[in-house]
């Protein structure tokens, strides 16, 4: 049974270069608005504050498209992307070690 890294890796060797790309500045759009939610959460100590989403409601779609917009300007989905995923690897690697978790083999 292959490990979960190596079907992972499998997986991203198959993608061309513009699914890599748009699969970045997607994870772009959608961080921005989820740390907007976490910080709504957290600040009124609430799982769901229902109140506060509601009158938040108008800043989701505006901070994702924000989020967006600062990640082309950034050119952040035009790096290279070999450097990108070797960065995120050992940024992966020296988690892991600082955790003391197992490798995944």
């Amino acid at each position: 049974m292959k490990s979960l890294r190596s079907r992972l890796l499998a997986f991203e060797r198959r993608m061309s270069r513009g699914q890599k790309q748009a699969l970045i500045l997607l994870a772009d759009t959608i961080a921005a608005p989820l740390s907007l939610l976490l910080t709504t959460q957290l600040v009124y100590a609430a799982i769901w504050p229902q109140d506060q989403l509601e009158r938040l409601a108008i800043l989701f779609p505006a901070v994702a498209m924000l989020g967006a917009l600062t990640s082309l300007a950034a050119g952040l989905p035009r790096i290279k992307l070999k450097t990108y995923a070797s960065l995120a690897g050992e940024g992966i690697g020296l988690l892991r070690s600082r955790s003391g978790a197992a490798p995944c083999y």
